[in-house]
C-alpha cells in the first residue's frame, strides 16, 4: 500500500510539473510578442478643385476587413495601412492605360511619400505601349503588398514617424489612352513638340 501511494505522488508531481511548466512557456510567449498599440488613425482625402474632380471613384475603402472613410477616424494598429484595400472604377468616360497612387505622410523631420499601387505600364513615358485598358465603368480591386508595405516603413522611417497616425491618399497620375492624363485636380496633354512634357489643358 505504501509503495501505491509513493507511485501515485510521484505521479501527481509529475502532472504538476507539466502543467506549472506550460504555464510558464504561456506567460513567456506573451511577454515576448508584445500588443500592437490600437489608436484613431485617419486616412485623409487629397484635396481637388471641385471643377475637375478625379475621372475615378475609390469605394469600398478597408482597413485589416473593416470598412473605413477618408477624412474620419477610425482605430487600428501601427500596420494599419498593410491591410488597406479598396476599389477603383473608371468613370471618365475614357480607357486608363496607368494608375498611380501614393500615400503622403508628414512627420517631425519632414514629408515623405510612400508607394501605394501602380497599374499598367508606364504609359506617362514616350514609346511604351499600354499593358492594361481599363475601359469606362470597370472596377478594379486595390491590396496593399508587402513589397509596397516595406517602402512605405522606409518612408515613415525618413519623416521622422514611429507611428502613422494620418496619411493623405495622393492620386498620382491617371493616363488615358488619347494622350492625356489627370493628376492633382488638373488635366494635361502630352506636348506634341516634347513627349517627356505635359502641359496642363484645364
Amino acid at each position: 500500500m505504501n509503495r501505491q501511494r509513493f507511485l501515485l505522488v510521484l505521479a501527481l508531481m509529475a502532472i504538476a510539473t507539466l502543467v506549472n511548466g506550460a504555464k510558464t512557456n504561456q506567460v513567456l510567449a506573451t511577454q515576448a510578442t508584445p500588443a500592437r498599440q490600437v489608436a484613431d488613425r485617419i486616412l485623409e482625402s487629397e484635396p481637388v478643385p471641385p471643377e475637375f474632380p478625379a475621372p475615378i471613384r475609390i469605394f469600398n475603402l478597408k482597413v485589416d476587413g473593416k470598412e473605413i472613410s477618408f477624412d474620419q477616424k477610425f482605430a487600428a494598429d501601427e500596420e494599419w495601412a498593410r491591410s488597406l484595400s479598396f476599389d477603383i472604377k473608371n468613370i471618365s468616360g475614357k480607357v486608363l492605360t496607368r494608375i498611380q497612387f501614393s500615400l503622403g505622410l508628414r512627420g517631425s523631420k519632414g514629408n515623405a511619400s510612400a508607394p501605394l499601387f501602380f497599374y499598367g505600364s508606364d504609359t506617362l513615358q514616350p514609346g511604351v505601349e499600354p499593358a492594361v485598358r481599363v475601359m469606362p465603368g470597370e472596377v478594379i480591386h486595390v491590396e496593399y503588398n508587402d513589397k509596397y508595405y516595406n517602402v512605405f516603413k522606409m518612408a515613415r522611417d525618413r519623416a521622422g514617424l514611429t507611428s502613422v497616425n494620418a496619411a493623405n491618399f495622393c492620386i498620382d497620375a491617371l493616363v488615358f489612352d488619347d494622350d492625356t492624363m489627370w493628376r492633382h485636380g488638373a488635366y494635361l496633354r502630352r506636348d506634341s513638340s516634347d513627349p517627356h512634357r505635359w502641359n496642363v489643358i484645364k
